[in-house]
This record gives structure tokens, sequence and C-alpha cells, in this order.
């Protein structure tokens, strides 16, 4: 699973739109009073940006007012992080089983000629192998089929009657007769299927037994005048396949479930290749939801934060994230909620670790074992539905600094209109800036071979000068600053032949470094743009 935040191309549009404004001819037809004028001076652009404007991804609710009262403003992470259901729990071995009835067991012994009747019951038990020390008492069943296949080398007729004492439906015992007719030759077999779904099987045999359900083997063989010399057969093969429950309740033993293990991706600016950044407030909460009634267990192991690029590593050590407690559910279609103390600064080495650079990962692996103290009651209970579920939620306050922190992007390019017409162009940013944050760029034409053409300004200039900010952080005024970018005839000429065009930008917040600056929902950044086309005099 990866979680992404981005900042959205502001000062990546915002050049373009300059550039290609400035490709364009100049509409002759709204020259006043039809007078060519060379110089011609027009406002192009005025627009006021908040935060989410200027921070919030395509979907802004990446975006949210954490202090409510303040407007304080976060990057937020929630959602599941990893879970494990029912079948990780309890699950039905395909199962079969078969019976072993000799002529004692029937009553019958050994004749040259038998024409009698005799009648016989012998009680067998049906048991399942289960693993992981689980003990089962109750299991509705949801769906599964009970094959049964009778066959014997008597040469007698023989009505069985099987009764399954401890799997009913409508509270009934599941009963088969099944017959099986000499027709001269043997072996003589019988078989049918019978569908398991909606029965409520106990199996304790009524308290007798652990896994293993009662079955009750009533026979009549009626003789037919062959004889009986005692080495005959007689079998009853029962084959339990694709056993699924509705609901089950025992033991489930002290399992450990396999470890879920997940890497979160923080790219809180995704184009961002060197340069220091750092929230220095994070706030990590995880909640464990459980509909399971089991008792269980749980780690979470190995909390860390990895730079994929330079590899550096930080453990997050906190004692609150080992042997968690987590409460069975309370009944069935119920759960039980589970809360861990929040991680923070000042609990947790290394929080301040987790946003200190892009990208960033957050590593995490958990285990989970049911029943850690054992079988101490009451009974355990299952759904099919179950399921134990980790949600994290990680609180990135817009709070900490930034230098060095370079940003570029690559925009394809194309002029459909000629530059002839065009002396030179001047254009204006006039900005007033609320924000802590300054910015410093400048912008590069390529051509088809990635061959710089020329670059807007000569070194990269501070299109934002970053607002000052108060002892806690928060910005006092907004702060104005004039660019005026001059693009000469001897670069336009040349833009027939561009198709790139890459910014490199270098954000950095309030002076001196490491300075403490938050975000709040009321800061805005206001922009006047305006162009001053100068025309060649002999076109």
């Amino acid at each position: 699973m990866k979680k992404h935040w981005k900042i959205k191309p502001f000062w990546t549009s915002l050049f373009v739109l300059l550039v290609i404004y400035s490709c364009n001819k100049p509409d002759f037809n709204k020259i006043a009073g039809g007078t060519l004028n060379t110089d011609l001076a027009a406002p192009i652009g005025y627009s006021t940006f908040g935060v989410y404007d200027v921070l919030a991804s395509n979907d802004s609710n990446d975006l949210v007012v954490i202090n409510p009262i303040d407007g304080e403003l976060a990057l937020k992470y929630n959602g599941e992080i990893g879970s494990f259901d029912a079948k990780s729990v309890l699950s039905f071995p395909n199962h079969n089983e078969t019976f072993h009835l000799n002529n004692s067991n029937l009553g019958l012994s050994n004749s040259i000629g038998f024409n009698g009747s005799v009648a016989s019951s012998n009680a067998e038990y049906v048991t399942f192998p289960m693993s992981s020390g689980i003990i089962l008492n109750t299991v509705n069943v949801k769906s599964g089929t009970m094959a049964i296949n009778v066959n014997t080398t008597l040469k007698h007729n023989i009505t069985v009657n099987l009764t399954f004492l401890d799997t009913k439906i409508n509270n009934q015992p599941i009963q088969k007769v099944i017959n099986l007719n000499y027709n001269g030759s043997t072996p003589v077999s019988n078989n049918t299927i019978i569908d398991l779904t909606g029965t409520i099987c106990d199996f304790t045999a009524n308290g007798t037994g652990t896994n293993r359900l009662r079955l009750i083997v009533d026979a009549t063989v009626n003789g037919t005048g062959q004889s009986i010399i005692g080495n005959e057969n007689f079998d009853i093969d029962v084959n339990f396949t694709d056993l699924d429950f509705t609901n089950a309740t025992g033991y489930f033993g002290q399992q450990s479930v396999n470890a879920l293990k997940d890497t979160i991706e923080l790219k809180i600016f995704n184009n961002a290749s060197t340069g220091v950044f750092g929230l220095t407030n994070p706030k990590l909460n995880f909640k464990i939801d459980n509909s399971f009634g089991i008792p269980i267990e749980l780690n979470i192991n190995n909390l860390k934060t990895i730079n994929p690029v330079s590899n550096v590593t930080v453990n997050l050590n906190n004692s609150n994230l080992n042997n968690i407690t987590i409460n069975p559910s309370p009944g069935f279609g119920q759960k039980s909620t589970t809360t861990i103390t929040e991680l923070d600064k000042n609990n947790t080495p290394g929080m301040n670790s987790i946003v200190s650079s892009t990208p960033k990962n957050l590593f995490y692996d958990v285990d989970i074992q049911t029943n850690p103290n054992g079988n101490t009651g009451p009974l355990n209970f299952i759904e099919s539905t179950s399921k134990l579920t980790v949600f994290a939620d990680l609180d990135l306050p817009l709070e900490g600094y930034a230098y060095g922190f370079q940003m570029k992007d690559t925009l394809p390019f194309g002029m459909s209109n000629s530059p002839e017409e065009i002396q030179s162009v001047l254009i204006r940013i006039n900005s007033t800036n609320g924000f802590p944050i300054s910015f410093s760029a400048n912008v590069s034409f390529l051509d088809s071979n990635d061959v710089k053409l020329f670059d807007v300004f000569t070194s990269p200039e501070t299109v934002l000068k970053a607002a000052p900010v108060n002892s806690s952080g928060r910005v006092t005024k907004s702060v104005n600053k004039i660019t005026d970018i001059e693009i000469p005839k001897s670069k336009i000429n040349q833009l027939d032949n561009v198709k790139k065009i890459v910014v490199i930008g270098t954000a950095a917040t309030t002076e001196p470094q490491l300075t403490n600056v938050k975000i709040y929902d009321n800061y805005k950044l206001t922009l006047k743009l305006g162009v001053k086309v100068v025309l060649k005099k002999d076109f």
C-alpha cells in the first residue's frame, strides 16, 4: 500500500503560462484608434491563491485543518495498513474416514445357506484432524458436502440406516437409508451425497469427545440363501469436502498468524531532488478493530523510516507497540476497538525523522498471536466475516523548516505561431506572499536533443520572498516582491526550436535556517502578472 502527498505544479504552470502568452501574436484589431503602437503593455493575470491551491494534491482531502480554533494545517494519512480474516484462523481440511464392520459387528455367524434376517446397531465417530490446537465446539455450516459410499462382499441384501446424531438441520439429526441388494456378484456398493448447507454440528459429540461427530450405523441383513464364510467385508466411507462455516465456537489455539508487512511511501514533494525538509511535530496513532471472539496479542515491530536514496534507517522505538492486548469481540456481529497511545516526538525517539527529507518510507510489520494465555475460557467464537484490522493515522502538522529544497519538472513545448513580429517581451510578476516560504527559480528552454538553447534568467531569481514569522512560527505580515523577466529578440527567435521547458526551483522557509514555521488555512499568495510587448517597426 502506498500513499502519496504532492505539491501541485503551480510554479511550472506559472512559467509556462508566461512563455506561451509571450509567443502569441498580438491582436492588432484591439489597438485603440486603429493606429499601430509598437509598445503594447497590458495586465495578463491577477489571482489570489490559498493553501489548498498551493499545497493540496488533486484530492484536497490530503490537507486538513487539525486545529479548528486557529486553523493550523496538516497533511494526513489514515487507512487500513493490514488485516487478517477468519480463514487465517479456522479452516476445514477435506476429510475422509472409513469404518470397517466385520460379521460379528453385524450380528452374523458363518452359515452354509443363510435365509434369516439379522439387525445390528453400531456406534462410530467421525474425528476431524484439526491443527494448531483447535478444539471445536459448535459449527454452523455455510456450505460443503458429505459423500457416503457403502460396499460389501456379503452375498445378501442389506438395508443401512445412517444417523449423524451431532449433525443436525432444523434441529433434527441427518439420516440416510442406503440399500445394498445382492444381484449375483460382489462387491455390492451404493453411494449418496448430502448437502451440509445450513447444518449445525456439535463437535463435542454431546460432551463426550473432542473434534468428533457421532454416527449410528443400523444395519439389517436379509438372507438370500447364500453362505456366510466369515471373511466378508462391510465398509462405510464418509468424505467431507469443501466445508465452510457461517460461525463457530470452541478454542482456536495459540496461533501465530503470519506477520503483516507494508511500507507507507511519503512523497510530500513529488519532484524534490535535494535539500533538507523537516516536519517537526508528527503524530502517529494505531487503532485495531477485532470482530473475532478471541483474545489476541499484537506487536508492531520494526517501525522505522527508510530513506531509499541514502539508505539511512531510523528506528522508532516505543514500548506501547509491544504486547498489545486486543480484547475479543463482545458478541456475534460486533467488534472491539483498541487504541494505542499516540506516538509523538516526546515519547518516541526518532519521530522527528519521519519527514526529514524526501522520498521517505515508513516501514513496519505486525505479529499476531491468538489466545496468548492459552485455553482459559470462555469459549472463543468466530464468524466467516470476522476480521482483525490495523489502522494507522499519521498526522503531519505543517510545522517545521526547509532549505536547499530543489524541485524540477520538465514539460513539452511547441509553437503554433511565428514570433517574427515581436522585438522583445517584458513580463512582470508582482507577488504578495503570505506564506513563510521563499522560492527561487530558473526556466531553461531545450531543443529536441535536450540541448539548452537559453535560460529565462542569467541566474536563479527569487520570485517569492518568505514572509516573516513570530516566535510561534506564524506569519506576521505578507511580503511584496516585483520580478521582471525580459525575453529579447535573440531568444524569441529560438522559440521555434524549443521542444522542452525545464523548470528548476529552490524553496526555503523563512530565514535563518531551522526557523520553525507553521502553515495556517488563512495564508494567501497574490500574483499580478503583466506583459509589455515591443513590436518590430519594420515588419
